[in-house]
């Protein structure tokens, strides 16, 4: 793509901007790919509300989620019915903020970001 772009630019004089609209229009593209992939901040909501933890797999890191579900499923399994619901009353809420949170995330990026600590793709910085 860029090749076809800067051939088009004809004479010397305007290569560089032809490349400077290269640039642009590869940003534009890639734009469009991160719009393009959009997880429903509403059904994130939803699924993590009802589903607790669980529905964190929708939109977040496939670690969290599967620590946070893993949690909630135990909880479930060992708390006695009356006090887990009141333990699912407070979750729900919060699992649903989780959710929605990490969502946007994910239409800003395009990537499953977790809400707490770094991304593993994140480049490590020496500290001075």
């Amino acid at each position: 793509m860029l090749s076809l772009i800067h051939a088009s630019s004809g004479a010397a004089s305007t290569a560089s901007r032809g490349k400077r609209g290269a640039v642009l229009v590869l940003d534009l593209v890639m734009a469009k790919m991160v719009v393009s992939d959009k997880k429903s901040v509403l059904a994130s909501g939803l699924l993590s509300f009802f589903l607790g933890p669980l529905g964190w797999f929708y939109a977040a890191p496939l670690k969290n989620a599967a620590i946070g579900g893993g949690a909630y499923l135990l909880c479930g399994a060992i708390l006695p019915s009356f006090i887990l619901f009141y333990v699912v009353g407070i979750v729900a809420p919060i699992s649903a903020i989780s959710g929605i949170i990490y969502a946007l995330g994910y239409n800003a990026t395009g990537e499953r970001l977790p809400i707490f600590g770094k991304s593993k793709d994140e480049p490590k910085r020496l500290s001075s």
